[in-house]
């Protein structure tokens, strides 16, 4: 038995929800992409840009477009290191 990828993403983790959240998968969890995702995964692999922004109101989950673009490339051989960064505010 192979052990599991960093990147594998099982589509029961609604089972380990707490009652508070019995409908809602845990974030970057979602089995499928919203509309928007799924569009924009598709333009992404039909271009293979170099570059690629997607921007989107807050809490529409670019994280989760992001993660699976990461791992369409990361399981493809195209990358083999990743990082993330994001702005910070200072108060």
């Amino acid at each position: 038995m192979s052990e599991p990828s960093l990147f594998d993403v099982g589509t029961d983790v609604g089972s380990e929800l707490p009652p508070a959240l019995p409908h809602r998968a845990a974030h970057g969890t979602a089995p499928t992409l919203r509309q928007w995702q799924q569009e924009a995964l598709d333009l992404y692999v039909r271009r293979r840009p170099k570059d690629f922004l997607a921007v989107a109101t807050p809490g529409v989950s670019k994280t989760t477009f992001a993660l699976r673009v990461a791992k369409l490339l990361f399981e493809s051989g195209e990358v083999s290191l990743g990082s993330t960064w994001w702005p910070r505010r200072s108060t």
